[in-house]
């Protein structure tokens, strides 16, 4: 799906806003992630539409994982043992966990791979939204559940954006995750499939 603009201004909002703390941030992507206009089209940040070039322009170590390793992105599984990775301060998911039939280990991962007091960040597709897509759809009920049920606390209230026009609205929600715990509860009745 991409970062759209919104979504970019999303994550930007929550990121670290002095520049000086930038260069001490890992970033993994869910998705080897592009810019996007409102209309799907490529746009240009740092000259670039590739969003790894944007991150590593402005100082940041960036991973990003995508099974077609295009753009330099990891040819890894999301569902798949990714420990040897470490831990990072923001991991975002910017329209990529709706195609991934393992909805569970998805998120789970997401939770695993980012370092107590990081942030999880995602642009996913709103339920009745996107129909044709992907598989999965999200509403506000399911990221704040999968918050509160983790001992996540939302770094930022969830919000919905409708630039992408009628029928293709996202949802962006940002969660700060407060400890590594064993156990990973998952609100499996709040997804919309099909």
């Amino acid at each position: 799906m991409g970062i759209t603009p919104s979504g970019f201004d999303f994550l930007t909002s929550v990121m670290p806003h002095h520049p000086a703390d930038l260069p001490a941030l890992r970033v993994l992507e869910l998705g080897n992630q592009h810019f996007h206009d409102a209309n799907g089209g490529l746009m240009q940040r740092n000259g670039s539409h590739v969003a790894k070039m944007w991150f590593e322009a402005n100082g940041i170590e960036h991973a990003s994982i995508d099974l077609n390793g295009q753009d330099g992105a990891l040819p890894r599984d999301i569902c798949s043992d990714l420990s040897d990775l470490g831990q990072f301060d923001i991991v975002t998911n910017f329209g990529s966990s709706e195609h991934v039939d393992d909805q569970e280990a998805c998120f789970h991962a997401f939770h695993k791979l980012c370092k107590p007091d990081g942030l999880i960040v995602h642009s996913a597709p709103l339920v009745g939204h996107w129909k044709g897509h992907c598989r999965y759809r999200y509403s506000i009920t399911f990221f704040a559940m999968l918050a509160a049920l983790n001992g996540d606390g939302m770094a930022r209230q969830t919000h919905i954006d409708r630039e992408c026009g009628e029928g293709r609205h996202l949802i962006h929600a940002a969660f700060r995750k407060h400890d590594d715990r064993d156990q990973f509860v998952f609100p499996a009745s709040e997804l919309e499939e099909g």
